[in-house]
């Protein structure tokens, strides 16, 4: 239907139950109605929801230039995977488990301010299973980025790791920077594959995720415990033992890009303390 307000046309939309296919996926919307004023360029939500199995998403409120107006986004075990085939970050970085929380966005066509915060039990780095994951996240409003500030903890309520993210939508850019307190090192396996293969142990120290544009970049100095590490090109694995009581340190300088290009570019440079390397 439409009317007017303040001489200009206002959008009044009428949704019925209705299915949908979302990557591959059906979902179901249930019945709302969403208006449209052109006068204040403000699109009301009223109570949107669509569901499929054990996923939901809801939506209600305004999207307008206005602080006062927000729009609630309120997300039930949504597969984190699913909501990345929508960004480039597949290419670079798989992350597993279902996120549950909820987002007030404000003045979404002016300057927006994002609160957000989420849950994913039971998350994984590509298929590496690191604990149970909790994040806030800002929008930045100076640098058009959005802030990430979250903890990983295992099934002793240990903090695993301690993440701080920084993604910045226009450039397709990200940051992840990790400090790692006993994780399973397995999860950088994705990025060094061909280089170094199937690394196993406890990793604790600083590593540094930068995807841009469909390519990873890995930086960081990790002190690893029971580590063993593979080198493909000669079919050896590796275990690192140290009879000090120490830990081995590996600095890992790793690139998605030079990784398929099987160039020097990859570098991994490991330094123990009386340690002892031996082929199993």
């Amino acid at each position: 239907q439409i009317s007017t307000y303040q001489n200009k046309p206002k959008f009044y939309i009428e949704i019925k139950p209705t299915e949908i296919i979302l990557n591959d996926s059906i979902w179901s919307i249930n019945p709302t109605h969403i208006t449209y004023t052109h006068a204040t360029k403000c699109v009301d939500v009223h109570n949107l929801l669509l569901k499929t199995d054990y996923q939901s998403i809801y939506a209600d409120g305004k999207i307008s230039p206005l602080r006062t107006d927000s729009l609630n986004i309120d997300l039930r075990n949504i597969k984190v995977d699913y909501l990345l085939t929508y960004t480039d970050a597949p290419k670079v970085i798989s992350i597993q488990g279902l996120v549950t929380g909820n987002a007030t966005l404000y003045s979404v066509l002016s300057e927006l301010v994002l609160d957000a915060n989420a849950r994913i039990p039971n998350a994984g780095i590509n298929g590496v299973y690191l604990g149970d994951a909790i994040a806030e996240a800002k929008w930045d409003r100076i640098n058009k980025s959005i802030l990430i500030d979250g903890v990983v903890v295992d099934s002793t309520n240990h903090t695993v790791a301690d993440v701080q993210g920084t993604v910045f939508p226009a450039d397709k850019l990200w940051i992840l920077d990790i400090d790692c307190d006993s994780v399973d090192v397995g999860f950088i396996n994705h990025w060094t594959k061909g280089i170094i293969s199937n690394p196993t142990g406890r990793g604790y120290g600083q590593v540094r995720v930068r995807g841009e544009n469909r390519e990873v970049d890995v930086i960081g100095r990790v002190y690893a415990k029971d580590a063993k590490i593979t080198i493909p090109q000669i079919g050896v694995t590796y275990a690192f033992s140290d009879s000090s009581q120490r830990n081995c340190t590996l600095t890992i300088y790793a690139s998605e890009a030079a990784v398929r290009r099987s160039t020097a570019s990859v570098y991994w440079d490991a330094v123990c303390v009386d340690w002892k390397a031996t082929a199993i």
